[in-house]
């Protein structure tokens, strides 16, 4: 059957509601509902740093906490992933914050996106991107996509932040652009499965910095 597609047009203003903000608005109440926990959509990061990380369910959060968000631990080339399960984004554009006790503020990273989780396609490339500081908080961005991605990925180079560490933090990731989406009758591909979160993750496993990683400006590779 055809593919529903749904716009959600990027317009650089913050606070917009994308494509996450459609998933987790609940369709009876209106309320919002973390997609993480209804299961729209699928987190998992290369590690969490559990002394000051709320969870992964903070990558998407859109209530705005003041005292909470996600980090991971401080390693080379931590990474968040997306996973949109049975329907694909065409993304135009992204935002995020960072909410919390961390300062580590993203300066250095790569927004990429993947159809199999194993080649990436850089979307939006950062050297030096102070957008994130004390006083602003909220950033937005345009990308170039061109095509959809089941997977989205944010990775921190090496000694990528702004303290000169490898922890990646942030929260309130929201994505612009089109939401494919299967024929009526398909459920979630994450619907009736169960998340199972060990040693930080949830879904596949951690990336494997391993060989090869001397070109980050290249697309890089991952697993499930």
């Amino acid at each position: 059957g055809q593919y529903v597609s749904s716009a959600f047009t990027w317009t650089g203003k913050l606070g917009s509601p994308g494509i996450i903000a459609f998933l987790g608005r609940d369709a009876n109440t209106g309320e919002w509902q973390n997609p993480v926990d209804t299961k729209e959509v699928r987190v998992c990061a290369s590690s969490m740093d559990k002394q000051v990380s709320g969870g992964l369910q903070m990558v998407v959060d859109h209530e705005h906490r003041s005292n909470v968000c996600f980090q991971t631990e401080d390693s080379p080339y931590s990474w968040v992933i997306l996973d949109f399960g049975e329907r694909s984004v065409c993304p135009t554009g992204y935002s995020l914050a960072l909410r919390g006790v961390s300062e580590a503020y993203m300066r250095y990273w790569q927004f990429e996106g993947s159809d199999d989780n194993s080649q990436w396609t850089i979307l939006s490339r950062h050297d030096n991107d102070t957008s994130l500081n004390r006083t602003s908080c909220v950033a937005s961005w345009a990308v170039h996509g061109g095509q959809y991605y089941r997977y989205l990925r944010v990775v921190l180079d090496p000694f990528g932040n702004s303290l000169g560490g490898s922890a990646l933090a942030f929260n309130s990731l929201e994505v612009y652009g089109d939401l494919r989406t299967p024929p009526s009758g398909f459920a979630n591909v994450y619907r009736n499965q169960k998340t199972v979160v060990q040693d930080g993750m949830a879904g596949p496993r951690p990336f494997n910095a391993g060989a090869g990683m001397a070109g980050f400006g290249q697309p890089m590779r991952g697993q499930l």
